[in-house]
């Protein structure tokens, strides 16, 4: 048995592709390969995939995620080549390394998400007027979607990082299994609407 870890980009028109079709795709190009990806045991067996946080629709992602479980050992040199030419435009593998078994699941040691944030140039100046004012505040609640329904949150904690370059704003949102702040929360917020947005690189434990 034997993991790897692979790094890709979502981008350009592969960013408008949902979490769980993005699920559907790498399975099917991985069943047109000749690699021994590892399966669960049980009725339904699913190929062992683990997945860092998901990319929000309409983001672009520079650098996600995700462990994949090889049934023997297998070089991560040799994965690239397989899967060359079986995602959709957007869709590219960076980097392959070998992951260590025993590490904790992609989920559960995600910490934050670094985003950037492309403004107008007036709505930039509009947000570098209130910025500080924003970010001082020691509570900032919003009603967010749980299981059980809407619940006020505090997302002040959530911001670890934020500021202002020109039209670029960049922030550093908290991504974790036990609250995850997401960009366009943000953005509510912060009243901005950008003309993009993108995930440069998610912080692992």
């Amino acid at each position: 048995m034997q993991k790897v870890r692979v790094i890709y980009k979502k981008v350009g028109p592969a960013k408008y592709i949902s979490h769980l079709d993005w699920m559907k795709i790498l399975e099917r190009a991985l069943r047109r390969t000749n690699l021994p990806v590892k399966y669960s045991e049980g009725f339904n067996p699913r190929m062992k995939i683990e997945y860092g946080p998901p990319l929000p629709v309409g983001v672009d992602g520079l650098a996600e995620a995700l462990v994949v479980e090889f049934d023997g050992w297998i070089k991560p040199n040799s994965i690239k080549p397989e899967l060359e030419g079986k995602f959709p435009e957007g869709l590219e593998i960076l980097n392959i390394e070998i992951a260590n078994p025993k590490a904790t699941s992609l989920d559960a040691a995600a910490e934050a998400s670094e985003y950037t944030f492309e403004l107008e140039e007036n709505e930039a100046k509009k947000l570098k007027s209130k910025l500080g004012q924003i970010l001082e505040q020691n509570d900032i609640f919003i009603d967010k979607k749980s299981k059980t329904g809407i619940k006020k949150t505090n997302i002040r904690p959530m911001i670890y990082a934020a500021s202002l370059s020109g039209t670029t704003f960049s922030a550093s949102l908290q991504t974790t299994n036990h609250g995850t702040l997401r960009p366009r929360e943000l953005c509510a917020v912060l009243d901005i609407h950008p003309l993009k947005i993108v995930r440069n690189k998610i912080l692992f434990r």
